[in-house]
């Protein structure tokens, strides 16, 4: 045999394709017997090139272990065989991965399209010879078999010149390196392009991540879905594998790609049968099981004995018209598929699918995944699932997720052309008159009698379209096959220098191979069929589809369209091809074959679903002609643009126009209309429309939150309203919407909106969110907070705006009258003065019914404006509150009534806090009004219990006493007053001193720490100190509280841990967490510093007050008291003050103190104002000056009585005040 292998090496140089080496291997099969000329040798080359392809061919990598011509078989192989010495009907032998025989017999010819006979060409010797085989292949170049062969169809496989014509040029190159003894190049694999990957990523992660058993994958035709699944397969690293077709043409082909590009080694099964495969379908691609190579089987007990033995990878390729067998094979078995590829799922949904619809019933297919591909989504029409009824149940629709699963990944025409997978193309309605082709016919003196002008129309319409376009390789397609191969003859004859070639369904794979590879290789040529080329060609040099009659199937519209959209080097464009007879008389509207003008329009809407360029486009020309009735679509003379993917051509001006409006009106989609006036009502009002407003589109858009609510809409209207953020909850949309205008609003008043000055709209709003607030069931918690964090920063009433203005001219009036109020002028009432006059009076009112604002008492207050009016209506009403006292022993709001009770509050509060005058004060001091309110201890047990028993603090709506009790140690917080122990206590129940609200605490802690890193910085040797005051006095409280939490020693019951990082920040600083140290030191400081104020019979004299300011000694002393009465003082802390005369027990030394403080704090007032006026104070008008003249009259009294001290006296000549 080497000879042999010689002249193939020789010979397959530079070839890169079957039908080149062919001819060279015919120059040695000569039988001229004239010239006494003959050469067999054709047929030995043949078989070594048979071994070099089985050796090299990708798809057959890591099948076979050795592969043998028959020479080199072994001869323990052949005894094992009962192989003779001699070589009978077998010329090679091929051993697989799993030690199973495959006899080879290989036949050449040089007529390509003869027909191998059982008898003749000694094919039954293949089977004869070598019955131990447990597979057997006819490998030849021959196109068909005759009956009794192509009746074995068991482990029987026909290479044949389709497969031959499929070898790819890096094979035959590889045959030549292997013959000669050199290492072949390394199998090539593809890299998922941009979109695979995506796709794979897509699947994967849901499959994985999502944790999804059902999905779907929607590619168009030509964007490379049968590769895209095996490598999803592998990322699943999916072990038992299923992969679903419709077709065994399909199946063929889908097997023949995962072999060539796997990257890893599996076993593969075949299951189907040519008995139940299209049977119903009119001309489909008839493929023979023998052609499919490899095992092939419907045997339910070979298909589980194969996903049983072994652990290796196993993939089963089979048709969904064999899904029975497979179920039959998985039944009382626990095997289950890791990984169900559905390839044209489509096919699978719709009513009554039958087989097909097998593969969603997991108990009878057990699948961990499902994945269904597609290019085409099969959806139920709604007005179907209306007629269906109860019957609805027995459908399949890919808008279902619980049958298909979630959409995983989706890719449309508009994407694939976008992103250069797919070339653009054009729609092309061609149309020819009944004159145009009886001239056209007169010119070529055609004569057939049994041919029809409409017949001729097509021929005559796809060749001028082709010239026109520089269109070189169509494809027609036609309702039956008889019409196609009329077709294909009457081209030929009209049209000479055009190939022309017809396929269907009845050929054998061999002679559609051969057929398509010719066309292929014409410089111009058109391929006529019904239906067999719509699924599984890839002939890229197709840039034209012409649909010569009426489609009905969109799907099988989408399928052919796929042909001529395909890229190819230098192809810009497909064209999709309607032709359109008419006559040149009569209406427009009759003009037009009503047939042709249907088949168009089918065409146009099947595209408009795959692609939503069209559609929309279609759809805004529809839009802006109901929006402008009168316009017009303008159509150039030239035919050149209608819009961008619609041609007219061949129609005379006003039936191009009139066509395309119906096209427009036919196809434009109603529901795409609503939408784009609502895209635009949106645009244009940032708002829905109301009934009164649009009552159709109101009523549209209502329809599609139903429709999303029942699961009747389709996913990409979904995507489409989604797309324009679409208010699902149109009740959450406009509040949030009226939300964004209150915080807007919010941003620049400091009133809430009122009905005389704002936004009806804001203010209508605002009332329904406050009516909210006492029943939440119309409002979320969300909504509640985000309100209430803005409507609690607000400082009043709206209605009170009209206050601002007021109290503006007010501040101006005092400025220029400050000895006066305004008073009402009964001769000129609008006057000026009259207006702040009655002004007054309303701030009054509301103060005596208890109706002011805090807000607008404080600004009263800063104004020092007087409440009750003229000053004796204060008297009156002091004498009112004594006598209501008189007999009583406590009091309460229910008691003496709110107005009281909020006099009483208010002016014992004005009196600590030194904003009463004089007289008052001394008013206020007969009503001892101590003894009616509680210690602050009382308060808070007050509070613990209410918290305790209400789960919570108490609210102004709750208990109005307690919180604005609460409230008012925030105040005294921030002046400093709180003791250490009292702020301890607070923060254990949870009560922030440092503001409203969720506030920050982190950010406060840090704000704080850095407080103190600046303290320290100035501070090196000391911390910060109690009873300081500002910041330090914050610090103190501050440092002792993260004291506390660390040591979990907070009172109140609550022991929360200080969180790490805080430690770790305040030991950079090396903190103190033992306070003992620390506070010993500030102790004997302060203790030293009180010594200094006591003489020699141990009494003290210690204002309160120094220069208007707190005295901090003073505070430290009051503390150590109260630590005394509370037991908690150190007993030689009590020792030391003993030391110095100071005992705690007799507290008769330190009653002098009490009013001291106040009266030097006057005193000192008296001499400041001396020292400014240059006289003493005078009785008079002015406020001030008459408080100041009755407190040194006073003095004076007491000085004249001997009432005086020796220090007061000490004090007023220190100041230099004479009172004798």
């Amino acid at each position: 045999m080497r000879i042999y292998t010689e002249r193939l090496s020789q010979i397959i140089k530079d070839k890169n394709h079957w039908s080149d080496l062919k001819i060279e291997l015919s120059k040695y099969n000569i039988d001229n017997r004239d010239e006494k000329l003959k050469d067999t040798s054709a047929g030995k080359i043949f078989e070594v090139f048979a071994k070099y392809y089985f050796l090299t061919a990708p798809e057959f990598d890591g099948l076979y272990t050795d592969i043998w011509l028959y020479h080199e078989i072994p001869l323990k192989t052949k005894e094992a065989l009962d192989l003779g010495t001699v070589e009978y009907g077998i010329d090679l032998l091929l051993k697989t991965i799993n030690n199973k025989y495959v006899a080879v017999q290989c036949k050449f010819k040089n007529d390509e399209t003869s027909r191998l006979n059982w008898s003749a060409d000694k094919i039954a010797n293949l089977f004869a010879y070598c019955p131990k085989a447990d597979s057997y292949i006819l490998f030849s170049n021959c196109a068909s078999l005759d009956n009794v062969s192509s009746s074995r169809t068991n482990n029987f496989t026909f290479y044949n010149i389709g497969h031959l014509l499929e070898i790819e040029q890096n094979t035959f190159e590889n045959i030549l390196i292997k013959l000669n003894d050199s290492k072949p190049k390394d199998k090539v694999y593809l890299l998922p392009k941009p979109h695979q990957q995506k796709a794979i990523d897509e699947c994967v992660q849901w499959f994985t991540e999502g944790e999804e058993s059902r999905g779907q994958l929607i590619l168009p035709c030509g964007a490379g879905k049968t590769l895209t699944s095996l490598w999803i397969k592998e990322e699943l690293k999916s072990q038992k594998t299923l992969i679903l077709v419709p077709s065994l043409a399909l199946l063929r082909q889908i097997k023949n790609e995962w072999s060539k590009q796997r990257k890893t080694i599996y076993e593969y099964l075949c299951v189907c049968s040519e008995t139940d495969i299209d049977g119903d379908n009119q001309d489909s691609i008839l493929t023979h099981t023998y052609e499919i190579g490899g095992n092939v089987t419907t045997n339910p007990e070979d298909i589980n004995l194969f996903l049983s033995l072994g652990l290796g990878e196993k993939v089963i390729f089979s048709t969904y018209q064999s899904l029975p067998v497979i179920v039959e094979s998985l039944k009382n078995t626990e095997i289950n598929f890791d990984f169900v590829f559905c390839d044209e799922a489509h096919k699978t949904a719709g009513i009554s699918k039958g087989v097909f619809g097998i593969i969603h019933d997991n108990t009878k297919i057990p699948a961990k995944k499902r994945l269904y591909a597609t290019a085409t989504p099969r959806i139920v029409k709604e007005s179907l699932k209306k007629k269906l009824g109860d019957d609805l149940k027995y459908t399949h629709d890919m808008n279902d997720p619980k049958t298909f699963g979630e959409e995983f990944f989706r890719m449309s025409f508009k994407d694939a052309i976008d992103q250069d997978i797919l070339v653009d193309y054009k729609i092309i309605a061609i149309g020819v008159n009944d004159k145009q082709l009886s001239s056209y016919l007169n010119e070529r003196r055609y004569v057939n009698n049994n041919i029809s002008i409409d017949e001729v129309a097509n021929n005559y319409a796809l060749d001028f379209v082709m010239s026109k376009y520089s269109a070189n390789h169509a494809l027609t397609f036609h309702s039956r096959v008889n019409l196609a191969k009329d077709f294909s003859l009457r081209h030929s004859k009209l049209f000479e220098t055009t190939n022309s070639f017809s396929v269907d369904g009845t050929q054998a794979t061999s002679i559609r191979n051969q057929i398509l590879h010719e066309f292929k290789s014409s410089n111009k040529a058109i391929i006529s069929n019904a239906r067999c080329l719509t699924e599984g060609v890839d002939v890229p040099t197709i840039d034209l589809v012409y649909f010569s009659d009426p489609k009905n199937s969109k799907v099988d519209i989408i399928q052919a369209v796929g042909r001529a959209l395909r890229k190819k080097e230098g192809k810009k464009q497909g064209y999709i091809v309607v032709p359109i007879y008419h006559t040149n008389h009569g209406e427009v509207e009759n003009s037009i074959s009503e047939g042709s003008f249907k088949n168009l329009l089918q065409v146009i809407r099947s595209l408009c679903e795959q692609d939503e360029r069209l559609q929309d486009e279609i759809n805004s020309i529809a839009f802006g002609k109901g929006k402008k009735g009168s316009k017009r679509i303008d159509i150039l003379s030239s035919f050149d643009e209608e819009i961008e993917t619609l041609n007219l051509i061949g129609f005379e001006q006003n039936l191009r126009e009139s066509l395309f409006d119906q096209i427009i009106y036919k196809t434009s989609n109603n529901w795409d209309i609503w939408f784009l006036e609502l895209k635009t009502h949106l645009e244009l009002n940032n708002d829905y429309p109301s009934k009164n407003e649009n009552a159709n589109l109101y009523a549209w858009v209502a329809q599609q939150r139903n429709r999303k609510n029942s699961n009747t809409l389709k996913l990409e209207e979904l995507r489409k309203l989604n797309s324009i953020n679409f208010a699902w909850d149109i009740v959450r949309w406009k509040w949030y919407k009226m939300f964004e205008v209150f915080k807007s609003y919010a941003e620049v008043n400091e009133f809430s909106p009122h009905k005389d000055f704002d936004n009806p709209d804001l203010v209508n709003w605002y009332k329904i969110q406050l009516g909210y607030l006492n029943d939440k069931k119309y409002i979320t918690n969300e909504q509640l907070i985000k309100f209430q964090n803005i409507n609690s920063k607000f400082l009043g009433s709206g209605s009170k705006k009209k206050w601002v203005a007021l109290y503006e001219d007010l501040v101006k009036w005092r400025s220029i009258n400050s000895d006066r109020w305004p008073q009402y002028q009964r001769d000129d009432k609008d006057s000026y003065e009259s207006k702040l006059s009655v002004f007054c009076q309303t701030i009054r009112k509301r103060f005596r019914e208890n109706d002011l604002e805090d807000y607008w008492y404080d600004k009263f207050t800063e104004l020092g404006f007087n409440f009750e009016g003229k000053a004796d209506t204060w008297t009156d009403y002091f004498f009112k509150i004594k006598n209501l006292l008189q007999t009583r022993t406590s009091i309460s709001i229910d008691d003496i009534g709110q107005n009281e009770y909020t006099w009483i509050y208010r002016h014992r509060k004005d009196f600590s806090e030194g904003k009463l005058t004089e007289y008052q004060c001394q008013k206020i001091k007969e009503l001892s009004l101590d003894r009616f309110f509680e210690t602050w201890e009382q308060s808070f047990e007050k509070i613990k219990k209410w918290q305790i028993e209400n789960l919570k603090l108490p609210t102004r709506n709750s208990n109005k006493d307690l919180h604005s009790w609460l409230n008012s140690q925030r105040s005294k917080y921030k002046n400093g007053t709180l003791s250490e122990e009292q702020i301890i206590s607070l923060q254990s129940i949870g009560y922030y001193l440092e503001g409203k609200g969720n506030q920050d605490k982190e950010d406060r802690w840090l704000e704080m720490f850095n407080n103190l890193v600046d303290f320290k910085k100035k501070n090196s040797n000391d911390w910060p100190k109690f009873g300081s005051d500002g910041l330090e006095a914050q610090l103190y409280n501050w440092c002792q509280a993260n004291r506390q939490a660390q040591a979990g020693t907070h009172s109140g019951g609550r022991r929360k841990e200080l969180e790490q990082w805080k430690v770790i920040k305040l030991d950079e600083l090396n903190f103190h967490w033992a306070k003992a140290d620390i506070n010993n030191r500030d102790w004997e400081i302060n203790f030293e510093k009180f010594i200094e104020h006591l003489d020699s019979d141990g009494n003290f004299t210690l204002p309160s007050m120094v220069n208007g300011e707190i005295n901090l000694l003073y505070r430290w002393f009051t503390n150590q008291r109260v630590s005394f009465q509370k037991n908690k003082m150190p007993s030689d802390r009590i020792q030391k003050f003993k030391e110095v005369g100071v005992s705690f027990e007799e507290s008769e030394n330190l009653t002098k103190r009490d009013g001291y403080s106040k009266w030097a704090k006057n005193i000192n007032k008296i001499a400041k104002f001396i020292e400014t006026n240059g006289h003493y104070p005078k009785a008079g008008t002015d406020t001030l000056q008459a408080n100041l003249y009755q407190s040194l009259a006073r003095t004076k009294r007491a000085f004249n009585e001997t009432k005086l001290s020796e220090e007061q006296i000490a004090l007023l000549r220190e100041l230099n005040i004479k009172i004798d």
